[in-house]
């Protein structure tokens, strides 16, 4: 209720009617008298969640069922129609509340019902988010998992160390495990070579892993070619052909990573081998950095040695 009173303040000038007119030159070189209206609200999914007064887990463009979310639509379904939202809100009545629960819509003001504009066109979302923190970093928490069950996690870090740096793209200083924190430049730039390091480290399967392998390979790739393909500035009838072939592909082969869904334990015991291998490569460092600083001292005496060494105890 607080984000609304506070939108309904900074929007209110868009609310009136008599909202004053400025001039702009358009695209065809006319000038024109325009109004203004929100056209676009760019942001991640728990704003437009809260923004739209939805339930979370559900579409804020459409009414498909939330348990239909993970599934590739086979038909279009209905777009959200907030003027219905609005009459059912303002009724307030058992049945129009139950109604608006069967919509996952909660009971309250939307200030995007009073503006001149159609709400559910507002909600375009962000490659940062939607992809790079959200899919991209998704699929790496099921391939490590993965990895771990067949025991092929240790040649993936190292394969993904191997990569060597090449124009923009620095080499891999840390494994896969030893990164804390994942940012979208980081994904941005390990988008370009995990499908080959993936491929790389499921080389040479037995006969019973082959299907497996395979599949856990196609899903990843189509899941990064898809994300290619929406880095593109502007798309034709064939680049959102070859979107829409690549997300077929990702719902066709994802099944192989369902099992894998990170737990909180293994998310858990994740964090703790990130520690761990954090804190030998740091003991390694010290300890060469130390062997060093002792070579350095060969001319000092044997007891200021010996001195330097209590000391780092």
């Amino acid at each position: 209720m607080i984000l609304q009173h506070v939108l309904r303040h900074i929007l209110g000038p868009l609310m009136r009617a008599d909202r004053p007119v400025f001039f702009a030159w358009c695209a065809d070189g006319h000038f024109r008298g325009c109004v203004a209206s929100p056209a676009a609200w760019i942001a991640d999914y728990p704003e437009h969640r809260d923004l739209h007064n939805i339930k979370n887990g559900v579409c804020y463009w459409c009414e498909c069922p939330k348990a239909e979310m993970d599934q590739l639509p086979g038909r279009p379904y209905p777009m959200r129609d907030h003027g219905k939202y609005r009459v059912l809100s303002v009724a307030n009545t058992a049945t129009a509340n139950a109604r608006l629960a069967s919509f996952d819509v909660h009971q309250c003001s939307n200030v995007f019902w009073d503006l001149d504009c159609v709400a559910s066109d507002l909600p375009k979302p962000d490659l940062l988010h939607t992809m790079q923190l959200g899919m991209l970093k998704h699929l790496l928490g099921r391939l490590s998992v993965f990895l771990k069950q067949h025991k092929h996690f240790e040649a993936f870090n190292n394969i993904w160390l191997s990569v060597h740096a090449n124009l923009e793209m620095a080499q891999p200083r840390r494994t896969y495990e030893e990164v804390s924190s994942w940012q979208g430049k980081e994904i941005k730039i390990m988008s370009r070579f995990l499908v080959a390091v993936l491929h790389c480290a499921l080389r040479d399967p037995s006969a019973s892993l082959q299907d497996v392998f395979k599949q856990a390979i196609e899903c990843s790739r189509a899941l990064v070619e898809f994300y290619f393909y929406s880095e593109y500035d502007s798309h034709d009838e064939q680049t959102l052909g070859l979107m829409s072939t690549a997300l077929q592909g990702f719902h066709n082969s994802k099944d192989v990573f369902r099992q894998f869904r990170a737990s909180k334990r293994v998310t858990e015991e994740g964090k703790a081998r990130r520690k761990e291998l954090t804190t030998e490569r740091d003991d390694e460092e010290l300890t060469t950095e130390r062997d060093d600083e002792l070579k350095s001292m060969k001319s000092k005496t044997a007891a200021h040695r010996e001195c330097q060494r209590k000391s780092w105890n």
